[in-house]
C-alpha cells in the first residue's frame, strides 16, 4: 500500500485562507482538501486530550468482531477513552483484514508482481507546500501517530514510474495496420505524453481535474456542499473517461433544484 499524495491542490485559491478560519460555531468543519463525504474535522476530534470521549464506567466489557483496520482503530480509540476490558475476535490467523499485500505465487521461487488485496493508495490531503502529515485527514493523523512511511503515488505517466505504456483507441492510433503501444517517460515530471492526440487527451483531463477541484474548493464544507456533491455525482458517475475527454468544455456550473449538475460542457472541443 502507498501512503502519500503527489497532487498539488490549489491551496492558494482566492479567499481560501479566509474561508477556512474556524468560528466557534464551525470549529468542526473539515478543511479543504479532504474526502468529499467527510465534511467533519475528525482529526481535531481525535487530537483532543484523552481522545474522543471519557468513559464514565471503565469496567464495561466490550467485544469487537473483526481485527481489520476498523476493528483495530475502534479498539485503540475505546482504550484511549478509558475502557480496559476490550476483546477483539478475528476468524483468520492474521490481523489487518483487507489491508493485505500478496507477493505472488507462494509455490513459485520466481519473483512476482505484488498485488494489493484492499486499499492501494491512501491520500493525506495535504496542501501544496505543507508537510504531508499535516494534512487534516485521518490517514495523516494515524501516519503521524504510528510513524508510517510515506511515498509518492506511482501514478501512470508520473515521474515516479519508469515508463508508462498506453494503447490509445485499442492501439489503433492513426490507423496503423497493427495495434501500437505508446511509451511515455516523464522523469522530470513535466514531459508531455507522446503524440498530439494523446497530448490533447491529457490536456483535457488536466483542465477538467483542475477546474473541478477549484469548484469543490469554493463550496467544500459549506451549507450547500451536500447538494453540490450530490449534483457532481449525479452528473458524472455514469460517464466513462473516454466520453469525458471528448465532451465540450464546461463554461459554468449551476445546481438545479433536483440536485443535478447542469454543465453546459465539460472539457475542450470534440475531436
Amino acid at each position: 500500500m502507498t501512503i502519500g499524495s503527489s497532487y498539488n491542490y490549489p491551496s492558494q485559491a482566492p479567499g481560501l485562507e479566509t474561508r477556512n478560519k474556524r468560528s466557534p460555531s464551525g470549529k468542526w468543519k473539515a478543511r479543504f482538501p479532504n474526502p468529499p463525504d467527510l465534511c467533519f474535522d475528525y482529526r481535531a476530534l481525535l487530537e483532543q486530550p484523552g481522545g474522543i470521549a471519557r468513559a464514565t464506567d471503565s469496567s464495561h466489557r466490550i467485544c469487537i468482531i473483526g481485527a481489520g483496520i476498523t476493528g483495530l482503530t475502534a479498539a485503540r480509540e475505546l482504550l484511549r477513552c478509558g475502557f480496559t476490558h476490550i476483546t477483539l475476535i478475528e476468524q483468520s490467523s492474521r490481523i489487518g483484514g483487507r489491508h493485505l499485500t500478496v507477493p505472488g505465487s507462494p509455490q513459485s521461487k520466481a519473483s512476482h508482481t505484488p498485488f494489493e488485496m484492499g486499499a492501494m493508495r491512501m491520500p493525506l490531503f495535504n496542501r501544496e507546500g505543507e508537510s504531508p502529515k499535516d494534512g487534516r485527514s485521518l490517514m495523516a493523523y494515524y501516519a503521524t501517530i504510528f510513524e508510517l512511511a510515506l511515498s509518492d503515488f506511482a501514478n501512470p505517466g508520473s515521474q515516479w514510474v519508469r515508463s508508462t505504456g498506453i494503447y490509445l483507441r485499442e492501439g489503433s492510433l492513426s490507423k496503423p495496420a497493427t495495434p501500437q503501444m505508446l511509451i511515455w517517460k516523464n522523469a522530470d515530471g513535466r514531459t508531455l505524453p507522446p503524440g498530439e492526440e494523446l497530448q490533447a487527451v491529457y490536456a483535457k483531463w488536466r483542465a477538467f481535474a483542475d477546474r473541478m477541484t477549484r469548484h469543490v474548493c469554493d463550496s467544500y464544507a459549506s451549507e450547500q456542499w451536500e447538494s453540490v456533491w450530490a449534483a457532481i455525482v449525479a452528473r458524472y458517475h455514469a460517464i466513462s473517461f473516454r466520453d469525458l475527454v471528448s465532451m465540450p468544455a464546461a463554461m459554468r456550473f449551476s445546481i438545479q433544484p433536483a440536485c443535478s449538475l447542469k454543465a453546459r460542457a465539460t472539457l475542450g472541443s470534440r475531436r
